[in-house]
């Protein structure tokens, strides 16, 4: 449709729309909003909502209504409007001067005769004073018409080359134009490109009021005319190839910038009105919302919905956006409409609050059972037995407590209650009987189990047992297999982060405080799994020390308290450095890690230190477990059950609460097991350090050194010039013996028996 049609169509309803204009008057404080959409109606016919909403012009709309409440309140009695047409011309000016700008246009549409008298230059001094009245509303410019200022303004957004809505109106070309079309005539700046920037001073500049229903504007609109940027650089190069027009130009350019100047203070000015018209109609706009959105609450809180789930619900922005539109109060048959829209909402957002309320409760419950469980620790168990209880997750899966905890109501739990007590009291055991279903499951887990063979450990992909898996078979698997120093366990979940500690779980004494690992609670399938690697390293080490692997233990492996090297790891070059001397535990850990390193530890390779070079190790290592740890805690209270404290801080307290002269270790306090600590560093073997000062054993420090640190030690420390072999220093024997010295440590590797 072309724009004359849309014009003409337009035209023809623009009389019935001039006398709803006074219905509005008459009813607008009885049913102002439903008045508004028969004036719509009555307007645009049968069109699309959306094609509604693209030509209508909201600022307008806005204009016109704040003019028509303005009006006193007058009851006007229905006659045929016609007859003003009849009217004579010095009657109706005289009429006309005490209308509104809005008004005029509105006349000027209505029919050919009205629109010829406005439009002609003897209605000038109508249109003043119809401006003049509205300080608001900028004046016309000097260039087009005051019907066509007023048009621009308020008109309906069509565009006037295809006749299609959404064309705001262009303040500086003084016409409307879709985005399609805009794009064909006008360009953005860096679109355009001339050898002058004094160019940019000679063209006009777009700027339109594109106002959207919510009363803000989208000004992405293309700025210049392609036209005429074009036609100003042609002109400016004038000057470069003809001299004698060059002052001519010149002269043109002073005046263009003159008019420049001129139609961006009228284009600035009236953008700004239209900017503060918006913000005044998005006040109102908020106002009108707020108010209808407390009618809307007040209806559904009567329908029976309550206040909160009303004021939680997250409504669709359609029906918002509806509400926001709203200009009078809520009638039946638009509540009836709105009110199946908003109950969905409603009714989520009531599920919502009961279902949050609820997981507050329960919550609630299990920080109480928490509570009551760390007074029972703390209360009734040994401070070396924190270690190995179950975590609070699992100690709220216990039968007694999980119905606690799940039972129907909204009570909260107290130490009053009968059910809580009878739970507290059926805990000790519930615990004991936790403890020995897990160690009976780890048990299930190792070579030579009575539950699972040591073929079906081999695979440590996924398909070992799970400590929470039911037995395979009703036979009790040896709970003392728990005791080898090769019951060797590894937590995935410390595979992947920096912490370490759950990566080698050596016995009991290693498993049982990590099952407390939050990563089980979730993931990995729930469950740890036996490490083949960390049964071979241990099996060697067990081997190498000269005892049976199948009978070994833990307490005799940390016993023995040998040093250790690695026969993978590269060693040093002469005076650099060395290997790390490592403990059992560390070397089955270190043997873990290197997984990936086939090439070098595809097989547990060691070497055992003498005692000589041990001791010489032992001086220069860290404590274990870390002394500034504070995981240390009195073994005779449970004062830092709460508050663990290092090691130092447990000694002060033994000494000063219980009067102990000298507190020993793992008898007056302890360092309690936690899923995370810090590993201490261990100390560098040399092996070129294998020379013994003979002079020097009363100081009780057994010291090894190279043979050129040696002497040097001699004449400074003992005024020794010409030191003698077996008199003054003796070379000792680092090495006890290898892996590579047993004979059935060389054959290839085999499954596991």
């Amino acid at each position: 449709m072309t724009h004359d049609e849309t014009e003409k169509r337009v035209g023809e309803q623009e009389l019935a729309a001039f006398q709803l204009h006074e219905e509005l008057d008459e009813r607008r404080d009885r049913n102002d909003g439903e008045l508004e959409s028969e004036f719509n109606l009555n307007l645009y016919g049968t069109s699309s909502k959306l094609t509604f909403r693209l030509v209508i012009n909201h600022l307008a709309m806005w204009i016109y209504g704040q003019w028509r409440r303005s009006l006193p309140k007058t009851r006007v009695s229905h006659c045929d409007l016609r007859m003003i047409c009849t009217m004579p011309l010095d009657i109706l000016y005289e009429i006309f001067e005490h209308l509104h700008p809005i008004d005029l246009y509105h006349i000027s549409r209505t029919n050919r005769s009205f629109q010829d008298i406005l439009r002609s230059p003897s209605s000038s001094s109508i249109w003043r004073a119809a401006y003049e009245k509205e300080d608001e509303i900028p004046r016309c410019p000097e260039d087009i018409s005051e019907l066509e200022w007023a048009d621009l303004l308020f008109g309906k957004r069509i565009c006037q080359q295809c006749g299609n809505g959404g064309a705001p109106p262009n303040l500086t070309f003084r016409h409307r134009l879709c985005r399609k079309c805009a794009r064909l005539c006008l360009v953005k700046q860096r679109d355009l490109v001339f050898p002058s920037s004094s160019i940019w001073s000679l063209v006009r500049r777009s700027q339109v009021i594109n106002m959207c229903p919510d009363g803000t504007f989208d000004d992405d609109w293309p700025l210049y005319l392609k036209d005429e940027s074009k036609r100003i650089d042609l002109r400016l190069s004038l000057t470069v190839d003809f001299a004698d027009i060059k002052k001519v130009v010149e002269e043109h350019n002073k005046k263009r910038n003159l008019d420049i100047d001129s139609i961006r203070s009228h284009v600035l000015k009236t953008f700004r009105w239209a900017q503060r018209t918006a913000q005044a109609y998005q006040t109102q706009r908020e106002v009108r919302y707020e108010r209808n959105m407390r009618r809307v609450h007040a209806r559904l809180v009567r329908s029976g919905h309550t206040l909160i789930d009303v004021q939680k619900a997250q409504f669709d922005e359609d029906v918002l956006d509806e509400i926001k539109d709203l200009k009078s109060s809520l009638p039946t048959r638009i509540w009836d409409y709105l009110k199946p829209q908003l109950e969905p909402a409603i009714h989520l957002a009531r599920l919502t609050r009961l279902e949050k309320a609820r997981k507050q409760l329960i919550r609630a419950r299990i920080s109480f059972i928490k509570d009551q469980y760390n007074q029972y620790k703390k209360d009734e168990t040994h401070p070396s037995t924190w270690s190995y209880h179950p975590p609070l997750y699992t100690v709220c899966e216990f039968d007694m407590l999980r119905r606690l905890i799940e039972r129907e109501g909204d009570e909260l739990l107290s130490a009053d209650d009968e059910g809580v007590k009878d739970a507290m009291r059926t805990l000790p055991g519930a615990v004991e009987e936790w403890t020995r279903e897990k160690m009976r499951q780890l048990a299930g887990l190792l070579p030579g189990s009575r539950r699972v063979g040591a073929d079906a450990c081999d695979d440590l992909t996924g398909d070992a047992m799970s400590i929470d898996s039911p037995p395979r078979e009703p036979d009790e698997p040896d709970l003392h297999l728990l005791n080898l120093a090769t019951s060797v366990f590894t937590c995935l979940g410390s595979t992947i982060s920096s912490i370490r500690a759950g990566r080698c779980l050596i016995g009991w004494d290693g498993a049982g405080p990590h099952l407390r690992c939050g990563a089980l609670q979730t993931h990995w399938d729930k469950r740890l799994h036996f490490s083949r690697r960390g049964y071979e390293a241990a099996g060697a080490l067990v081997e190498l020390v000269g005892w049976d692997k199948g009978t070994a233990t833990v307490g005799e492996m940390d016993g023995f308290d040998g040093r250790f090297v690695c026969g993978g790891c590269t060693s040093a070059s002469a005076g650099e450095g060395g290997r790390k001397a490592l403990t059992w535990r560390e070397c089955v850990l270190h043997y873990m890690e290197k997984e990936s390193d086939l090439a070098r530890h595809s097989r547990p390779s060691w070497s055992l230190l003498t005692d000589e070079a041990k001791a010489d190790v032992v001086r220069r290592e860290e404590f274990d477990p870390y002394i500034k740890d504070k995981s240390w805690t009195c073994a005779h209270c449970s004062v830092h059950y709460l508050a663990p404290v290092d090691r130092k801080g447990a000694i002060d307290h033994c000494k000063s609460a219980h009067e102990i002269r000298r507190p020993i270790e793992n008898l007056d306090y302890l360092y309690v097991i936690t899923t995370e600590r810090t590993p201490r560093r261990p100390a560098v073997f040399r092996e070129i350090a294998d020379c013994l000062c003979l002079r020097c054993p009363e100081t009780g420090v057994t010291r090894l050194r190279t043979l050129g640190a040696l002497v040097p030690h001699l004449r400074d420390a003992h005024q020794v010039e010409a030191p003698l072999v077996c008199r003054d220093w003796v070379q000792v024997r680092t090495i006890l013996r290898s892996t590579m010295d047993l004979p059935q440590l060389q054959r290839a590797e085999g499954p596991l028996r």
